[in-house]
């Protein structure tokens, strides 16, 4: 048998009952991001300064914008093994 609904409590009735029983948290501060699982960050989460901090290059070669460059081959050679 369907249920039936006799009457609804009015929007503004709800709103106050929530109101009345939910209170907000203190904001806490968590350093290690492997305890920040299941939060909710109440400000901006920012990074630090980009690294690394100077211009490097570990491997001698020229730098180029992607849009001075040609399309790469959908398979590109395998140089070698890192496991198996």
């Amino acid at each position: 048998m369907p249920q039936r609904i006799a009457s609804l409590t009015p929007l503004r009735d709800v709103l106050a009952r929530i109101e009345a029983l939910v209170k907000p948290v203190a904001a806490q501060r968590i350093n290690d991001l492997t305890n920040a699982l299941g939060h909710i960050a109440a400000e901006d989460v920012t990074a630090g300064p980009p690294l690394p901090m100077t211009a490097i290059a570990l491997r001698d070669g020229w730098a180029l914008p992607i849009s001075r460059s040609t399309p790469a081959p959908m398979r590109l050679p395998l140089s070698r093994v890192l496991f198996v």
